[in-house]
């Protein structure tokens, strides 16, 4: 079999799906579908000797295309957390590594706690004083950071991390329901976990609009 070049990959097996720009869903289902064939079953399809015999092991499997797409069939498999007693310091740090100004909070269980994001980090450089103030002005002669490096090494998450259980969705909800939750809530993004509250993903507007408006 020839092999050809593929994001610096050899790849010898190729499927080809074609959809009207009105059938994200099902297309999002069939996406799934073939995923779960080349994982699960790579080894018997490439076992068929033709076309004729792949279509009728791929039609046993019964396949479910129909129904929405469910979160856990779109959220990554990397997910990153915070620890409610990890230091404000190390927070930062994940954030700049890994390019995220938001994070699940756990506890060491790996259950959802709650959430925090730069604006909570931020905060420790204004005290609620300044924050009540009306009038700007003064904010010239503030050195609002020159204690901050202090203040995120002896601040934990635990101090000033956002309790929030109605921001968070089952990993086995719909994508139709995400839409729902973020449009009716305004907000961007939510937790996803399993029915223990584990946190298993992250999901956001982004999430629709990559997987449904431009699927």
């Amino acid at each position: 079999k020839n092999s050809t070049e593929v994001s610096n990959q050899k790849a010898d097996l190729f499927y080809c799906i074609l959809t009207s720009n009105t059938g994200s869903n099902c297309y999002l289902k069939t996406l799934a579908s073939f995923a779960k064939i080349s994982y699960e079953y790579d080894a018997e399809i490439r076992s068929k000797s033709n076309p004729n015999e792949i279509l009728n092991f791929i039609t046993k499997l019964n396949l479910d295309i129909v129904s929405p797409v469910k979160i856990k069939e779109i959220i990554s498999d990397k997910v990153v957390t915070v620890n409610i007693d990890d230091t404000i310091a190390s927070v930062g740090d994940k954030m700049k590594k890994y390019n995220i100004i938001f994070f699940p909070v756990v506890d060491n269980e790996g259950k959802y706690l709650g959430q925090i994001n730069v604006l909570d980090i931020l905060k420790l450089a204004y005290p609620q004083y300044v924050i009540m103030m009306t009038n700007i002005n003064f904010l010239s002669n503030l050195r609002a950071f020159e204690d901050f490096q202090n203040q995120e090494l002896k601040t934990k998450v635990k101090d000033i991390y956002t309790e929030s259980a109605d921001k968070t969705i089952n990993m086995d909800a719909n994508i139709i329901e995400l839409g729902y939750i973020l449009v009716k809530k305004h907000w961007h993004h939510l937790t996803v976990v399993d029915d223990e509250n584990k946190v298993v993903g992250v999901v956001s507007s982004r999430t629709i609009l990559q997987n449904v408006l431009r699927a």
